[in-house]
This record gives structure tokens, C-alpha cells and sequence, in this order.
């Protein structure tokens, strides 16, 4: 579920005179506000680089790398021949035979090269497709026993984002780590976690509250039925389209924003907050912050994966689309080193010595 974000009237931090300090929770209701600000931007840069950097990646990278896994494939067919043909001893052979079972694994895993299953098979004493059903089933009764994911729910288990995605579902739903099985064995709930709960179930019924109320304070003036007016009606349209999103989203940040836009509250309003009620704001205001770091976190794990790319906290918007250019250059030094490999290989000689200097 991605965000959206519109233009509104910013919402202004906690302001009082010089001779007044701030409360405990007006100073978190800062904190969070800046911290939420700044998540809003950085998703938005990532939504808006990561088509940019599709688009330049398939155009400059994807067709080398096309061609690098071709003569990385090429190879394990000249290393299957050689396995054949060539006079090794059985430790050569041995080791051959696991580096051609390596090579080809790699290939079908990541590149989908199902040509090469049947030299993995050889190699193996097996077969790739009942090992990769074997895998899946036993992770599906892992993520079952601990996590409580079903074999019944839609989850690519090769893909962490997805399971990510449904852990976190699972979690938002109400789960938390209590409530997760470990070997199979459910962890017995102390009064001390029920009575977290509980304090956590009355938290998130206030704020829900609050965010109930506000919407209904939004909905009272700008509902687009009671308005005369065809041009003030298709304003109050838009602006309700707006209110139901973020209330359907929980996003008080939005419609306090909202509220300011159409005058509804001042900033006075915003620094007068009541202390009981910024406590459940600040509830709400936390839930939100968690929200926009795990679309982060899922947006760019995925990006990463697909684009090649290692460590994505490490890594800006502005760095994914320089490192195109890495990668261009990095693919074309491959290839021309991945030929020299391929004639390499084709020399018996230079066969033996590279399995002998093998560890």
C-alpha cells in the first residue's frame, strides 16, 4: 500500500511564549511531527526515482547483463564437457563436479536458466525441481510454527519482501511477538504481557477516538451534498476525497493538516492541545512513523533486490540512479573477463591448474 501525500497547509510544531516551557508530550508531539515530515519526503523521492531508474536500468544494464549470464551458462556447459572428456583425477573431478553444480544452481535460481537443470541434476544426484517443492514445504512449516503464517496464504516464500509485507500485516492486525509460536510451542501469556495489552487495546480505542472525531468535524462542513454551489461542491468533493483517504489510513497528521486548510482549527488550536488528548495523538502520530518506515523498508528491499543493489539503508535516491553507470561499467569489465574465462576453459591445462589451486 503506498502513500499518498497532497498539498497542504503544513502543520506547524508546538509553540508557546518564551516564559512557557513545553510539556513532556508537546515536545513528542514535535519530535514525531518532524520525523513524519521527513519519512513523507524521503518515500516520495524513492516513488518518484525508482520508474526513473527502472527505465535507465533496462535500457543500460539489463541487456549485459543478458549477455554476461549467457557466457556465465556457457561456461558450465564447457566445464560439464570437460568433466567428460578431459583426463582428471577423481579429487579434480570432485572438485569440478561442485563447482559445475554451484555455477548451474546459481544460474537457475537467480536467472531462471531452466536449460541448465539438467546438468544440475547430474551433478547434483538429484533433482533441482523435488529439491526446490522439498524447501518450500519445510519453509512453509517453519513460517507456520513460528510465525504463524499459513500454507493456505498467498505468500511468495522466495521473496522477503512479501513475507515481510505479511509479517507486518500480521503484526498490525494485533499480533505481537507474544503472541508468535517458537518450535511449534505457544508462548504462555504472564499478566504482565496481558495487562500491556490491554493498556495498548484502551490506548488504540482513544485514538481512534480522536481520529473519529476529527473526521466527523471534517465531514460535518465539507460534506459535497449540502453545498448549493456547483464549484464549491466540486471543491468539497475533492477535499472529502481527501479526508475519507487519511481517515480510512488513520493518518491524523493529514487531517489535522486538512483542518487547517480549511480553517477549521489555527495554530493557536494546534498549541493549545489538551495534554490527555496529545497523549493519543501522539499514539497515533507513533503508528503512523512506524508506517511510512516499513513502506520505506519494503520499498527499498525490493528495489535493492531487483536493481542488484546491497545494504539499502546505505544507499539514497540520488545514488541509486548514479550507480547505473557503476553497474554498466562493471557488467562491460565482466563480460570481456568472462570471455578470456571461456577460451580459459577450453584449454585442459589451464583446467587441472585452476582445480589444483582450489581450496
Amino acid at each position: 500500500m503506498q502513500m499518498q501525500f497532497f498539498e497542504t497547509t503544513g502543520l506547524q510544531a508546538i509553540e508557546q511564549p518564551m516564559n512557557v516551557k513545553l510539556s513532556k508530550g508537546q515536545k513528542k508531539f514535535n519530535t514525531l511531527l518532524k520525523k513524519i515530515n521527513e519519512k513523507r519526503k524521503q518515500l516520495e523521492e524513492w516513488q518518484a526515482t525508482i520508474p526513473k531508474y527502472q527505465q535507465q536500468y533496462q535500457a543500460e544494464v539489463a541487456p549485459l547483463l543478458v549477455k554476461y549470464n549467457a557466457h556465465r551458462a556457457e561456461i558450465v556447459k564447457v566445464l560439464d564437457r570437460a568433466y567428460d572428456e578431459y583426463p582428471l583425477t577423481k579429487p579434480q573431478k570432485k572438485k569440478l563436479a561442485t563447482e559445475i553444480q554451484e555455477m548451474a544452481a546459481a544460474l537457475i535460481d537467480r536467472e531462471d536458466m531452466d536449460e541448465l537443470k539438467e546438468i544440475y541434476n547430474k551433478y547434483s544426484q538429484s533433482d533441482y525441481d523435488t529439491e526446490v517443492e522439498e524447501d518450500e514445504a519445510y519453509m512453509k512449516a517453519m513460517m507456520e510454527a513460528f510465525y504463524g503464517i499459513g500454507a493456505d496464504e498467498d505468500v511468495d516464500l522466495n521473496s522477503a519482501e512479501d513475507v515481510f509485507a505479511k509479517l507486518h500485516e500480521k503484526i498490525s492486525a494485533g499480533m505481537d511477538d507474544s503472541d508468535f509460536n517458537y518450535g511449534g510451542q505457544p508462548r504462555k501469556k504472564t499478566a504482565k504481557i496481558l495487562a500491556r495489552e490491554a493498556k495498548q487495546k484502551e490506548e488504540a480505542e482513544h485514538a481512534k477516538q480522536s481520529i473519529r472525531e476529527i473526521f466527523r468535524k471534517l465531514a460535518k462542513v465539507l460534506h459535497p451534498d449540502r453545498e448549493q454551489d456547483p464549484i464549491e461542491r466540486n471543491r468539497k468533493n475533492e477535499l472529502m476525497q481527501r479526508v475519507n483517504i487519511a481517515y480510512k489510513k488513520k493518518d491524523l497528521l493529514s487531517l489535522l493538516e486538512l483542518q487547517l486548510e480549511v480553517e477549521q482549527i489555527d495554530q493557536s488550536s494546534i498549541n493549545s492541545i489538551a495534554e490527555d488528548r496529545l497523549k493519543h495523538y501522539n499514539h497515533v502520530l507513533e503508528e503512523q512513523l512506524a508506517e511510512l518506515d516499513q513502506e520505506i523498508t519494503v520499498l527499498c528491499s525490493g528495489f535493492s533486490v531487483r536493481g542488484r543493489l546491497h545494504n539499502p539503508a546505505h544507499f539514497s535516491p540520488q545514488f541509486a540512479i548514479t550507480s547505473i553507470l557503476q553497474a554498466r561499467n562493471e557488467l562491460k569489465h565482466r563480460i570481456v573477463q568472462i570471455k578470456a574465462d571461456l577460451a580459459d576453459f577450453k584449454d585442459v591445462k589451464y583446467v587441472k591448474a585452476w582445480l589444483n589451486e582450489m581450496h
